[in-house]
């Protein structure tokens, strides 16, 4: 065997080993952002209505933040958190906001017209627009899936929730805002 059909069969193997493992040390890397210890990033975005909202202000009392995106393959895990983190959420100041990354819909116009017309202004969940997908991005949260952040009420980032909706992880994350 010639010195060029080594090269060859090293870089094929190099190739295949990247396509194969490349994603998750990816995807391993974003979820590190997106640990306990973290701060949320400072941000300033809109909710459907166009009123602008500071990430400082939403922390007073804490934050259970539900990052996700207005897509057919996140819709179940959307529906099921709002119904559960509601349900859980303790008396007092800390605050429930959806996060929506309008950069993984591919409807965006019809989304964000029905975000309009359910989003009541001062009645929780608060909800955000992400318009370019930076605030998703700088959690470390992957596009096209939903993880909830519960934060303290300084900023500091307490749980996240990766999994299924559940009765038993939406306590847990009121629990984590309150520590």
């Amino acid at each position: 065997m010639d010195g060029w059909s080594n090269v060859r069969r090293t870089t094929t193997s190099i190739l295949v080993l990247f396509v194969l493992v490349g994603p998750t040390v990816w995807r391993e890397t974003s979820a590190a952002k997106a640990s306990a210890g973290a701060s949320l990033p400072q941000f300033v975005l809109a909710d459907p209505n166009g009123k602008k909202h500071a990430s400082g202000e939403l922390l007073k009392g804490g934050l259970v933040l539900v990052v996700t995106a207005p897509t057919y393959h996140t819709e179940k895990a959307q529906r099921a958190w709002g119904d559960l983190l509601p349900a859980a959420q303790p008396k007092g100041k800390a605050r429930l906001v959806f996060l929506e990354d309008m950069t993984a819909s591919s409807f965006k116009d019809t989304a964000k017209k029905q975000m309009r017309k359910e989003f009541k202004e001062g009645v929780p969940p608060l909800l955000l627009l992400d318009e370019d997908g930076h605030v998703r991005t700088a959690l470390g949260v992957p596009k096209d899936e939903t993880w909830i952040l519960a934060f303290a009420a300084g900023g500091q980032q307490r749980l996240v929730e990766k999994g299924a909706p559940s009765a038993a992880a939406a306590q847990r994350l009121w629990a984590a805002v309150q520590k």
